[in-house]
């Protein structure tokens, strides 16, 4: 596979990723999705991502509950089950690991900064 093909691949599975977050995106729709396999799926992240497609999708993830956080009046738990979380508190413990801050936390600090 040439070096634009896999550019390609993986741009397309990065466009899969974003339009697809709300609905966890698994590893084999991913690499459907950039027309290769799983494993070649996994070297490509690797090889120009430095990170693995699945961890792709968390950072992802915690970016857009960051910015529903932010922009919406939605509860948390409205958000976690919006990004297809399988509880409240698992959501809260990777917010928390990925942003060092509950979500409610989270969502307080910004409000401050944006009242200041």
């Amino acid at each position: 596979m040439k070096n634009e093909n896999k550019r390609v691949s993986l741009r397309l599975m990065l466009a899969y990723i974003e339009s697809h977050l709300e609905d966890k995106p698994t590893l084999a729709r991913i690499a459907t999705a950039g027309n290769v396999s799983r494993s070649e799926c996994c070297r490509l992240f690797t090889t120009f991502g430095n990170t693995s497609p699945l961890a792709y999708v968390q950072v992802k993830r915690m970016e857009r509950a960051a910015t529903l956080l932010m922009d919406s009046i939605e509860s948390v738990a409205d958000i976690a089950n919006r990004l297809s979380y399988s509880s409240v508190s698992h959501f809260v413990q990777a917010f928390k690991a990925h942003h060092s801050i509950t979500p409610l936390a989270y969502r307080k600090q910004y409000q401050r900064k944006r009242a200041e």
